[in-house]
């Protein structure tokens, strides 16, 4: 008798999504508009939900823990990165503000947004950057993504906005690394109460904030209503 091969579960990333369907301004008062007539008129309702199907849970939602595809997906609705990387293939500003080089290209100083928070409620600052990718570069987190880094050798705060990036020679990729999940800004106050936990009660600062995490069957994640 054949054995029977073990089936991979199917977990279901499930949304609640602000802003998904639109809707029309207020119907005349001699009739109401039908929802397909608001739906068409372009402005956004909030409500709703997004629904997506994976074939396998993720090994963890801590981006220095993780490589895996189906965990990026769901961490770039729950972290925020300094730069994306626009349709003009060049890196623009998502937490970061601004950014210079310096003349040797070795240092990358960042200045961030102000007023930006994680889903715990503490604020997203150069102290919150300088300990997410000093705990990736730390070999005893031994993150898989490290390598992603390059010759980044130390990062370091420089006041509450301005983070100084240091390289032992120019690296141009590591744009497109920190648009990346792997690099998503962590909660430093989250990381250290919750300890290795941590990978599956993930804290950052984007759209949407972890509520749970059923192993096997689903993973919830709500609107994050400051962002």
């Amino acid at each position: 008798m054949w054995k029977r091969q073990r089936l991979l579960f199917v977990t279901a990333l499930l949304l609640l999504l602000a802003a998904c369907t639109p809707a029309a301004p207020s119907a005349p008062a001699t009739g109401g508009a039908s929802p397909e007539t608001e739906a068409a008129a372009g402005e956004p309702q909030t409500g709703g939900y997004i629904m997506a199907a994976t074939i396998e849970d993720p090994d963890a939602l801590d981006p220095h823990k993780t490589i895996m595809a189906t965990a990026s997906s769901i961490q770039s609705w729950i972290y925020d990165t300094l730069f994306y990387i626009g349709e003009d293939g060049l890196p623009k500003g998502l937490l970061a503000e601004s950014w210079t080089v310096s003349e040797d290209s070795k240092t990358l100083t960042v200045v961030l947004r102000e007023g930006r928070k994680f889903h715990d409620g503490t604020p997203v600052d150069a102290d919150a950057v300088a300990f997410t990718f000093n705990r990736m570069l730390d070999p005893a987190t031994a993150s898989p993504a490290k390598d992603q880094a390059g010759p980044l050798e130390s990062v370091t705060a420089l006041d509450e906005k301005t983070v100084a990036f240091v390289f032992s020679e120019p690296y141009a990729p590591f744009y497109f690394a920190a648009s990346t999940s792997y690099f998503g800004i962590i909660s430093p106050t989250a990381v250290e109460k919750l300890g290795d936990d941590f990978a599956r009660q993930p804290v950052g600062s984007g759209p949407f904030m972890f509520k749970e995490w059923k192993a096997g069957q689903e993973i919830t994640l709500v609107r994050n209503p400051d962002y």
